[in-house]
């Protein structure tokens, strides 16, 4: 009878181990998944090779304040609705230099 409870007790231990490795793997894999992907959006062009295009979004609202942006693409906009309409997200406050 002790020796079943032994047999036991080591298989789940081992179990135990085997479940506890398998999350850590789990957890690396999401960390390098994680870190790719950041990598590869801080690698997002800025408009000088051409993927900050403009592209006009159909039934998109349009503000008419003057709060000028300055869009990826080097285009200054009138206000921050009107370079998202544009298709434009990427844009800092001010008029373009």
């Amino acid at each position: 009878m002790l020796d079943n409870w032994n047999n036991n007790l080591i298989f789940e231990k081992a179990r135990h181990k085997k479940s506890l490795d398998v999350m850590l793997i789990r957890k690396r894999l999401g960390i390098i998944l994680g870190l790719v992907l950041v990598s590869v959006s801080c690698n997002e062009d800025d408009g000088v090779n051409g993927k900050c295009i403009e592209e006009k979004k159909d039934s998109c609202v349009v503000t008419f304040e003057l709060n000028p942006v300055c869009g990826c693409n080097g285009t200054t906009y009138e206000n921050p609705s009107k370079a998202e309409c544009s298709g434009i997200d990427d844009y800092t406050i001010g008029a373009c230099n």
